[in-house]
């Protein structure tokens, strides 16, 4: 669980999909468990923003799919 996870949210501000490569599969898993917010970049604004709750469940059932598929 120690890879990079890659997943793409919608940055508000040019509305540009936008690649999110800094997070580890054990990272977010840990985030998402701890009901912590996740926060994604666009490199092209420099802007922040917290992920929506629809990205959030496609990530959990990301890990759910990858950590069922490792069993």
């Amino acid at each position: 669980m120690g890879e990079s996870m890659h997943f793409t949210s919608i940055c508000p501000k040019c509305g540009r999909g936008q690649p999110q490569r800094d997070y580890t599969r054990k990272t977010l898993a840990n985030l998402l468990n701890a009901g912590y917010q996740i926060e994604a970049h666009c490199e092209r604004c420099n802007e922040f923003w917290r992920i929506s709750t629809q990205e959030r469940r496609l990530i959990v059932d990301a890990l759910g799919e990858l950590i069922h598929l490792r069993r």
